[in-house]
């Protein structure tokens, strides 16, 4: 079962296409035959394939995400630009990556892994920020958070390791490793306000 996290109905409206513009073209990008993929790729294709559906109706559903996704695929330049590991594999199309929608997917996965692990639902006085770590950047600060902070059960092939501040339980440190294909840096930090 998928785990949730209470969200307010801007939030839900905000973050509810997060899979769809991350995780499927980041789990069409991965090797079937890798242990750390166990499985989503295949998922994925199926999620994509209207002849895979159990009625009408999901095999509308299908075909639309199907489509969906296609318009957004492109014959990348030679110079374009791409983060590690997320070329796909044996094909000359790509699927962009917003990064707004990267940032999204950060804040999401932050408020369900405190939700769901520490019954901590983050209020509007925290302010949650993502970003993308290429290998070789940043690693002495990600391997801290791995080492230190609390492991948190997730699907195979992804790692999330988070690191709390001592004297604010809402304020931390979260590293996600999805696949070894895109790791994010997430920090949840108190909004000052403004007062000294």
């Amino acid at each position: 079962p998928r785990v949730k996290a209470p969200s307010c109905q801007a939030c839900n409206s905000r973050l509810k296409r997060i899979e769809e513009e991350v995780l499927i073209p980041l789990a069409l990008t991965l090797d079937p035959s890798d242990p750390r993929s166990a499985g989503v790729p295949q998922r994925v294709w199926r999620a994509l394939d209207p002849g895979a559906a159990h009625g009408e109706k999901d095999r509308r559903a299908r075909a639309s995400l199907r489509k969906r996704v296609q318009q957004h695929a492109f014959v990348p330049p030679t110079s374009a630009g791409q983060f590690p590991g997320c070329a796909p594999r044996g094909s000359a199309l790509a699927l962009p990556l917003r990064a707004t929608a990267i940032g999204l997917l950060g804040e999401k996965l932050t408020r369900v892994v405190y939700w769901s692990k520490f019954g901590i639902y983050i209020e509007q006085d925290h302010a949650i920020e993502t970003h993308v770590v290429a290998r070789g950047e940043d690693e002495q600060r990600v391997a801290e958070v791995i080492r230190r902070g609390e492991r948190v059960d997730v699907p195979p092939g992804i790692l999330v390791a988070v690191r709390r501040a001592a004297d604010d339980p809402a304020a931390g440190l979260v590293v996600a490793d999805f696949w070894g294909r895109i790791r994010l840096f997430t920090s949840v930090l108190p909004v000052s306000s403004g007062a000294e």
